[in-house]
């Protein structure tokens, strides 16, 4: 499996996670983020909502397509 997606899935700690070389380039606050936000809505949990939320108001609008997945989980969490 995909290094990026088995971390998600939970057989990674996060800080292994955001320690892959792609993700370590980055933003770490913003990864963390969405990290936690995936693995909250994968697992169905209630705070899902509110980690999309944290991840949005870190992300950079150059962001696009995760911005968008985010603003799509938000509108169907909340149905």
């Amino acid at each position: 499996m995909d290094q990026r997606w088995a971390g998600l899935l939970g057989s990674s700690d996060t800080a292994a996670i955001l320690a892959q070389p792609f993700r370590a380039t980055g933003h770490p606050q913003r990864e963390a983020a969405l990290v936690a936000a995936i693995r909250a809505d994968l697992a169905g949990d209630a705070s899902a909502a509110g980690r999309w939320r944290d991840y949005l108001a870190l992300a950079s609008p150059f962001d696009v397509a995760a911005r968008a997945w985010a603003r799509l989980r938000l509108e169907r969490l909340s149905r």
